[in-house]
């Protein structure tokens, strides 16, 4: 059975449905199989396009009809023109932009670009890990310091790998608000002294305060809110801090305005230190050992007049 040739149908195919002039047709015994001589030159040669999309071994089989009876072969030449197909001699190419702190809510999504890739396997501290189309889940990962391994493989046997390091942080900055206490009632000026302590704070933007003029304040705990031209009433000053693996804490803290009262100067007492409080402790101690000593020697000395009235 002809799949495909090149030799014209002819008169065969015109009257008798053949599909080429070389071939015998339909027989009581077979679908064909006879040819006629032919002479297999220029006439008869064609052009073949064969898509080859990967990279391997591919197999050519080539008929040619048989003639004269003398020979069992006749020559055959192919000529192979290759338009597409480029020598893949590039490792595959690992693309991935990883921040420098993470929490375990991002997800990982390295980009691997290989036309040939055989595999590529995913290493966490020296543990291979499974991928899903998702991306890398850090759930289950500790908070600390971690390097993730990537490892690329075509079918040509180059290989590609990259190492990145990052640090796990899932706990929100903590807001130490010294000033002003939650309703607090002020006149003209508020007093706002606010602390931010985290270990992995960015340098800018780690606190930003809105005010209730719309203002924004950014990396400023320290100062003084002028309320003089708020109309009475009460108001609100919201409090958003972040670290730089992006674990945020938000904060609110109310205030009146009173223009009726006075406002108080606000004293911040810090916590003295253990010298102080050793002064604090000795000095009382010292005071009731002078006083002591001062009424024993007076109660001494009227003992001793006493006993020389006697004399």
């Amino acid at each position: 059975k002809i799949i495909s040739t090149n030799m014209p149908t002819g008169v065969f195919g015109h009257f008798m449905n053949w599909p080429t002039v070389d071939w015998l047709g339909y027989t009581s015994f077979s679908q064909g199989g006879g040819f006629f001589p032919v002479k297999n030159k220029d006439n008869t040669s064609t052009v073949m396009y064969a898509p080859i999309n990967q990279t391997g071994t591919y197999s050519l089989l080539v008929h040619s009809t048989l003639f004269d009876g003398t020979e069992f072969t006749e020559p055959l030449s192919i000529a192979a023109k290759f338009t597409t197909i480029l020598p893949d001699d590039r490792p595959p190419e690992i693309l991935l932009t990883i921040d420098d702190y993470l929490n375990t809510s991002k997800k990982i999504m390295p980009e691997i670009i290989e036309p040939n890739l055989e595999y590529v396997k995913y290493f966490l501290d020296g543990n291979e890990i499974t991928y899903s189309s998702d991306g890398l889940d850090l759930t289950d990962v500790k908070a600390g310091k971690h390097e993730l391994k990537i490892h690329a493989k075509d079918i040509l046997g180059l290989e590609e790998t990259k190492t990145y390091s990052f640090i796990v942080d899932n706990i929100p900055p903590e807001l130490k608000i010294r000033s002003p206490q939650n309703n607090t009632s002020v006149s003209n000026n508020l007093a706002i002294n606010i602390k931010v302590e985290d270990d992995n704070l960015p340098d800018e933007k780690a606190i930003v305060l809105l005010l209730p003029n719309g203002e924004r304040i950014k990396d400023e705990t320290v100062f003084d809110l002028d309320t003089s031209k708020f109309i009475d009433g009460q108001y609100k000053i919201e409090i958003f801090a972040k670290d730089k693996a992006l674990n945020e804490v938000y904060e609110e803290i109310f205030f009146n305005v009173d223009h009726t009262i006075k406002d108080k100067p606000v004293i911040l007492q810090e916590v003295p230190s253990q010298q102080n409080n050793l002064l604090f402790i000795l000095i009382p101690i010292g005071i009731a050992i002078i006083v002591g000593v001062f009424f024993a020697i007076r109660k001494k000395t009227k003992i001793s007049k006493v006993e020389d009235k006697t004399y």
